[in-house]
């Protein structure tokens, strides 16, 4: 789990929505928003993805133990999204 002041809340999570550049790979689609340092991060995994919560918080922590891999921008707000396989 990321630290609480990395993380990003209901408020970002709108702002990037609205505001944000789209970008999409994969299983993976993602909004950013340029800003300041840190990165606040939340990654988003629908009910249409898994049903269960259970399956959605593991793939929801099993995406945020994969972005540590990355390099991402040092600032601003990124909302990851985890899509349905096809």
């Amino acid at each position: 789990m990321l630290p609480k002041r990395l993380r990003l809340g209901s408020a970002g999570v709108k702002e990037a929505l609205q505001r944000g550049s789209r970008l999409s790979v994969g299983p993976f689609a993602a909004r950013h928003v340029q800003g300041e340092p840190p990165l606040r991060l939340a990654v988003v995994v629908s009910k249409g993805v898994a049903r269960s919560a259970v399956e959605r918080n593991r793939l929801r922590r099993a995406a945020y133990r994969r972005i540590a891999e990355f390099t991402l921008p040092r600032g601003g707000s990124l909302v990851l999204f985890v899509r349905k396989n096809q």
